[in-house]
């Protein structure tokens, strides 16, 4: 099943106001309405939130980000990416050779993924012919950090970047992440894909760079269970979500592989299963 459309339930209202604010200032509630196809009370209801967070500011009727908001955004954005590069020096040209591998091993998925994500942006910012290629059983970044999702989507669109993302759960939450996800439209995803080494393996597809993350069969079974029973966004609490299957202590392995071969195969294959 290919998702096209936004999706317009009111906690994505908040992280839509923020992106579309993030491209444009001064804007009316009326402008902001035509470019969400949220309805007027998700958006009001939305902007009253974003307001007291003090992430957006309302002068004579229109709407900017807040840029204080925006400076310490900043300031925090360089705190982490400074503790992060002091716990693990890697980086994708730090292997030079085809068929060169790099194994890793962290205490819990939150850890796991922030590797993940640097070596991403890495590979976004390098601004490399490939398209950027993702394999997954569920989406769940949107869930639990929509603003560093939003964050990932500009950085995609500012080094033009096209990302393919083959999920093989079909689950309406899965649906609601691509929706969040495909708001941009050099990003393609297909979601109900056969799979079958998804359920306890991630891919992403960095080049000639493979890097795989395995994900322990408690993680998998609680996020299956939540996915299957949840019929909104509303239906998760994004923090219970976090604590329970990012800090929960349990070994996660990344394997980080050149291979040409391979990872073209693997590209085409994605990129053909979605278009």
């Amino acid at each position: 099943m290919i998702v096209k459309t936004i999706d317009s339930e009111t906690k994505s209202a908040k992280s839509l106001v923020i992106q579309i604010l993030s491209e444009e200032k001064n804007l009316s509630i009326r402008q902001i309405f035509e470019k969400t196809n949220c309805s007027y009370s998700n958006l009001y209801k939305a902007l009253d939130i974003l307001i007291t967070q003090g992430k957006i500011e309302k002068k004579d009727g229109r709407f900017s980000l807040n840029l204080d908001w925006v400076k310490e955004l900043g300031r925090f954005s360089e705190k982490v990416q400074k503790i992060y590069s002091q716990k693990i020096a890697i980086s994708l040209t730090s292997l030079k050779e085809d068929h060169e591998v790099k194994s890793l091993r962290f205490d819990n998925l939150a850890q796991a993924d922030d590797c993940r994500k640097r070596l991403q942006i890495e590979y976004i910012r390098s601004k490399r012919k490939h398209p950027y290629i993702g394999i997954y059983n569920h989406l769940r970044s949107p869930i639990i950090d929509p603003e560093l999702s939003l964050r990932i989507l500009e950085t995609l669109k500012e080094n033009n970047t096209h990302a393919y993302l083959a999920i093989a759960s079909n689950t309406k939450m899965d649906r609601w992440c691509a929706r969040f996800y495909m708001r941009n439209p050099i990003v393609s995803i297909k979601t109900g894909l056969s799979l079958p080494s998804s359920e306890s393996c991630e891919t992403m597809i960095l080049g000639d760079v493979i890097v795989q993350m395995t994900i322990p069969n408690e993680i998998n079974d609680y996020i299956e269970k939540i996915y299957s029973f949840s019929r909104s966004i509303d239906d998760i609490n994004p923090t219970d979500f976090y604590e329970r299957v990012y800090k929960t202590k349990s070994e996660i392995k990344i394997v980080i592989l050149k291979n040409k071969i391979v990872s073209e195969y693997m590209r085409n294959k994605v990129m053909n299963s979605i278009k």
